[in-house]
């Protein structure tokens, strides 16, 4: 339960860069969308499949964006474990 908490707490630090390239990134491909979709005659049925592939793009950038996040956290924590066994490993050493 620390280990989660400790996620979300990094999570948060680091969320307003994320948010700052999804957003990038969400725009971009709305951009592309409407670019290419001006170029050619579109009816409901066209602009429906858009809307749905700009929400699964959305979805998809999000998901990959929380992954990578919750992996970074990950590596940290397991760094930070291994240099508290080093140290409790160096001080036992001096002690004898």
């Amino acid at each position: 339960m620390v280990g989660i908490k400790k996620i979300w707490q990094e999570v948060r630090y680091t969320n307003s860069y994320y948010k700052k390239i999804m957003l990038g990134r969400i725009f971009s491909g709305i951009g592309v969308v409407f670019f290419i979709t001006s170029l050619k005659n579109f009816n409901l049925g066209t602009l429906l499949k858009i809307s749905v592939g700009i929400l699964i793009g959305i979805l998809f950038i999000i998901k990959n964006y929380t992954d990578e996040q919750i992996k970074e956290v990950l590596i940290r924590q397991k760094a930070e474990e291994t240099a508290k066994e080093e140290l409790q490993k160096e001080k036992e050493q001096e002690i004898r």
